[in-house]
């Protein structure tokens, strides 16, 4: 049953009290991490120490920027393609994506991470008299594949991933980035109440926005996760960083409409059909990542590259084998078992757990990107840092998304005519 002008309206979404818990949240996820923190600190030297300070918390910015990342990309597919359940997920698209506005605050860490020398976890910011970690043995090409490995790593040390220079890539990209938000929302007013120049504006400036956005994502892919390491780079990984970004926003996004579908404006609006969209555009994009995970392994394994294979030995051991496989089996295999059912697409319970799952599992992804990258010689905590960094960072973003959701209608009166002109047309055609 659709909602009518006569069905009683149900109570709109508190927003409020989401910012309370998502400030509850902040606090007690950065009260964690700097707890955390200092007793990791006590147990080990304090240059592991403070790079393992400043890894962790690069988890938890990573986490949350993908999501904001993401929304932009899916707002201007939706743009170009005039999707039904981009229709329905916009909203949180344009309050996501608002996140971008926090974003350089949130990154100020890292950034002082670049200066700190011998304690940043980035190699390439450390002082050039220090030697760059071997991490060739015999079995990988011996002393000559290293010494070529750690020359080619100086190179770019000098020429490209030097502190003041990544710092001013990451400048360029926040005022590229803010300018496609602010562009976008200028004109996403007019088209939710039906204004047909915003829709064309909107519609002819997500193509370039797109291919920008896949652009400048391989820049800062490479400069904040693939650098980590000293020798490995993948071509493949900016696609995987691109697709991971989709996907952690779409769950999100899905999340937020399958727990808001009895509230105002929402309210008897969302169909199956809608349901079963959103389902299956998560289903394919779990696979694309899979595709693109399993292709990097199989080129690295292929070129059998010895400045390639250490990123994956370093995940195969001291327990990441174990995130490996959970990825393998909890993030594609049942995600593909489960969303290939309608049934479970269809109903908002199930389809949630999922969505809030792939979320999860779209964390622990990036966790197992960065976290790795260094040794933690007689440390425990880095994992628990890296949870904390996550919840305490998310409880900022999460508090930014509910303050921007106020300001944001779910659904206006010219899109719930739209949603109910798709519905009759469904009717014409099945009769």
């Amino acid at each position: 049953m659709n909602q009518t002008p006569d069905t009683p309206a149900a109570e709109p979404v508190d927003w409020g009290r989401i910012q309370r818990w998502a400030l509850l949240a902040a606090l007690g996820g950065f009260a964690a991490f700097v707890v955390l923190g200092i007793v990791n600190l006590m147990g080990t030297s304090s240059t592991n120490g403070t790079r393992t300070f400043f890894l962790t918390y690069s988890v938890g910015f990573a986490c949350w920027f993908v999501v904001t990342y993401g929304s932009i990309a899916l707002r201007t597919i939706h743009h170009l393609c005039g999707t039904s359940w981009g229709l329905l997920l916009r909203p949180m698209f344009v309050g996501a994506s608002k996140g971008m506005y926090i974003m350089p605050l949130l990154f100020l860490p890292i950034a002082i991470s670049f200066f700190i020398g011998n304690n940043s976890p980035y190699w390439w910011a450390r002082p050039v008299e220090e030697p760059i970690p071997q991490v060739f043995s015999e079995e990988l090409g011996g002393v000559e594949a290293q010494q070529k490995a750690i020359e080619d790593a100086r190179f770019r040390r000098d020429n490209y991933l030097n502190p003041s220079f990544t710092l001013g890539r990451a400048a360029i990209y926040f005022l590229i980035w803010i300018g496609f938000v602010l562009m976008l929302n200028r004109w996403v007013g007019g088209d939710r109440e039906g204004d047909g120049l915003a829709h064309e504006k909107l519609k002819n400036m997500s193509g370039p926005f797109l291919i920008f956005w896949a652009i400048i994502g391989t820049f800062a892919a490479t400069d904040w996760i693939m650098s980590l390491e000293e020798t490995w780079s993948s071509t493949m990984f900016p696609v995987i960083f691109g697709v991971t970004c989709m996907l952690s926003c779409l769950v999100f996004s899905a999340s937020i409409l399958l727990s808001v579908l009895n509230y105002a404006p929402l309210a008897h609006v969302v169909r199956d059909k809608h349901k079963i969209d959103v389902g299956s555009l998560t289903l394919a994009l779990t696979m694309v990542w899979s595709y693109t995970s399993f292709s990097q392994f199989m080129l690295v394994w292929v070129a059998n590259l010895p400045e390639e294979i250490p990123f994956f030995l370093k995940r195969t051991k001291d327990g990441w084998e174990w995130v490996s496989r959970a990825l393998c089996v909890l993030f594609f295999g049942l995600t593909l078992l489960l969303l290939l059912f309608r049934d479970i697409k269809k109903n908002p319970v199930r389809l949630r757990r999922m969505t809030l799952w792939l979320l999860f599992m779209s964390f622990v992804n990036v966790l197992w990107w960065i976290l790795p990258a260094l040794p933690h010689p007689d440390q425990y905590l880095h994992v628990p840092m890296a949870i904390a960094a996550v919840i305490g960072v998310g409880g900022i973003w999460g508090w930014w998304f509910a303050r921007n959701m106020k300001d944001v209608p779910l659904l206006t009166p010219h899109e719930a005519l739209m949603v109910e002109g798709e519905y009759h047309r469904e009717l014409h055609h099945g009769h």
